[in-house]
């Protein structure tokens, strides 16, 4: 496969030269995301608790990277990881012990989308389509909306 896009980027330029801008994606990291975690997990020394708090997984370091803590609005904490493909599929398939708690592991999954064009995978700095309303797609912002929802006077009537 790494062949086939040297090759087809080497064509790309030989045709086209310096007009086109070829952009080779790379593969990112599956993120998890631990649920209700202690407050005493601390990013920078998860990765350690894990390891050592669950024997069972055979996990090594540098088989995940903390990426960040967030609150919600119940009040409990979760912790989003970076791992290994082969180290999702063991995470995912067992709970983990973190101090006196048992805490459930699950894909962690986040859409970009752009409130400039309503457009998914690119933000607002990135942005270079056509500016569009997130409800019915014209060309306006969205603070300009004149929409009006179905009045209940027709929901009601029984015509």
């Amino acid at each position: 496969m790494k062949k086939e896009i040297e090759l087809l980027n080497s064509q790309i330029h030989d045709k086209c030269g310096g007009q086109l801008e070829i952009n080779i994606q790379k593969r990112r990291n599956p993120r998890l995301i631990i649920y209700n975690v202690p407050d005493a997990l601390a990013p920078d020394n998860a990765e350690g608790i894990i390891i050592t708090q669950n024997p069972n997984l055979n996990l090594q370091e540098g088989d995940m990277q903390t990426k960040y803590t967030f609150k919600t609005r119940k009040n409990t904490r979760n912790l989003v990881i970076e791992v290994l493909p082969q180290t999702r599929r063991q995470l995912l398939h067992n709970k983990l012990k973190l101090e006196w708690m048992v805490c459930y592991v699950d894909d962690c999954v986040s859409v970009n989308r752009c409130f400039k064009c309503s457009g998914y995978n690119h933000r607002h700095t990135e942005f270079k389509n056509e500016e569009a309303c997130p409800i019915c797609a014209g060309k306006h912002k969205l603070k300009d909306v004149q929409h009006r929802g179905p009045s209940t006077n027709a929901l009601n009537s029984k015509d």
